[in-house]
């Protein structure tokens, strides 16, 4: 980032001015450190690559020597500009170190003016930057998932009913001119020309996927509401996102009656939604199957064939869709 020494030196000296998406007239740093977070993370996990690891640890412990330096107060003013899923990236190395202080720090990194009304149960979600709001959901269920916190867990199941059953349309996608609606009101969504984001329907199956995955773990129910909403917003949001022809892909999908969609062009559009779109397409393969103890659940027609290890059985499923 330019001039990220400067900015990093301001905020360790508690010098923070913030707002939604600049931090000291910084565009979203923290931001754009959680890709790197993400993508480190990823290279560890998926190809097992030392180097990432340490690289990943090394970046949390600097974090960490930089937040030790701000009162609770300075970070959650720090906190209003747009971070990401940083929070879920923290608890994801304290799950692969097993080092508390990780864990700690990911809790620390959760915007409490977001989390504690939903602890409450209180939807303030009309009128915020959608996108921005559901990343930091997906960090709230990866830290209750790994501290056992029902509470948070509860929260972010709140935040997911608010979101899928008072503002979201038919093919699965949510927000208008990238913010929350009135859950009453969904004129703007018949409107506008900036209909449903991709990423905001991206991060949606990764927090139904974390609901889905904790009730079968820790409740031994395979709640079929996150699967009902997985399959509507993948089949008719997530899969048509990429052009057939030259692969662009889609950051709005607009309601509005006889309106068009607009794709990226190679080296000319960079939005967020061609970041997690390029990750979309390769995750077709998730939430297929699911198995707890004894209990085999097809979750989604997809043709593929999995090995389930415990009865040593192959079972596979079919679907016309390509």
């Amino acid at each position: 980032m330019p001039n990220s020494r400067q900015l990093w030196q301001q905020i360790e000296q508690g010098k923070i001015e913030a707002d939604l998406f600049t931090l000291n007239q910084a565009w979203v740093p923290w931001y754009n450190v959680h890709k790197v977070f993400a993508g480190l993370k990823d290279a560890y996990l998926y190809s097992h690559n030392p180097t990432a690891k340490k690289m990943l640890v090394q970046f949390a412990d600097w974090m960490l020597h930089l937040s030790n330096k701000l009162s609770d107060e300075q970070l959650q003013l720090m906190l209003r500009t747009e971070y990401g899923g940083l929070n879920e990236t923290l608890a994801d190395v304290y799950a692969i170190t097993g080092h508390n202080k990780y864990l700690v720090l990911a809790k620390r990194y959760t915007e409490q003016s977001l989390l504690q009304p939903l602890l409450h149960h209180q939807d303030k979600l009309t009128g915020l930057h959608a996108n921005t709001q559901i990343p930091k959901i997906v960090g709230v269920a990866r830290i209750a998932e790994l501290s056992h916190d029902k509470a948070w867990l509860d929260s972010a199941d709140f935040f997911w009913q608010q979101v899928v059953h008072k503002r979201t349309v038919s093919i699965g996608g949510n927000s208008v001119r990238e913010h929350f609606h009135p859950s009453d009101d969904f004129s703007s969504m018949l409107e506008s020309a900036e209909g449903p984001e991709t990423c905001n329907t991206y991060n949606m199956l990764k927090l139904s996927k974390l609901l889905y995955e904790n009730k079968l773990l820790y409740e031994n129910k395979a709640d079929l509401a996150y699967i009902e909403y997985y399959e509507r917003a993948l089949y008719n949001h997530i899969l048509s996102s990429q052009h057939p022809d030259n692969g662009g892909l889609v950051y709005f999908t607009p309601m509005r009656p006889e309106h068009y969609r607009v794709y990226s062009s190679a080296q000319q559009s960079m939005w967020c939604c061609v970041g997690s779109g390029i990750e979309n397409h390769a995750k077709y393969g998730e939430l297929i199957y699911a198995s707890e103890a004894d209990k085999f659940y097809v979750n989604l027609f997809v043709d593929s064939t999995v090995h389930w290890a415990r009865k040593r059985d192959h079972p596979h499923a079919k679907n016309l869709v390509p």
